[in-house]
């Protein structure tokens, strides 16, 4: 199984076969926390027919010093022997409310990493001027 495509993005949509992916993701900018948001994952395998492999988790985690799982959901993979499986998932509502560095992982029913991407949340606080 080889990872072609794995991003985070603004909206991404299948379209019979073609992904389409708006504004690749590596750092949330926020005014404030906690910050409710709605970002795509988009993911283009090729899978060969000596894979064995049966479902996708994909998970979103916090790193760092308190690391904690914020998301995973696993889906199935279809049937047939090889080919491309691509994936468009949206996720709507979804709260970050520390900021810091996250990971953003697909893993197999065996445990193997298959793709991850990091990205960072960062707050944007108006600094004080100085009235002198």
């Amino acid at each position: 199984m080889k990872c072609q495509i794995f991003t985070l993005c603004e909206y991404v949509t299948n379209n019979d076969g073609r992904l389409t992916i708006v504004n690749t993701i590596d750092n949330i900018s926020v005014e404030k926390l906690p910050w409710r948001t709605y970002f795509g994952i988009a993911l283009k395998l090729l899978i060969t027919s000596q894979d064995t492999c049966k479902s996708l988790t994909i998970s979103i985690s916090q790193k760092g010093d308190n690391p904690h799982t914020l998301f995973e959901s696993t889906t199935p993979l279809p049937a047939k022997g090889s080919g491309k499986f691509l994936l468009a998932g949206n996720l709507k509502g979804f709260i970050f409310d520390q900021p810091g560095v996250y990971s953003a992982s697909i893993t197999s029913d065996s445990g193997e990493i298959i793709a991850e991407t990091e990205f960072s949340v960062t707050t944007n606080q108006p600094t004080e001027q100085n009235n002198e």
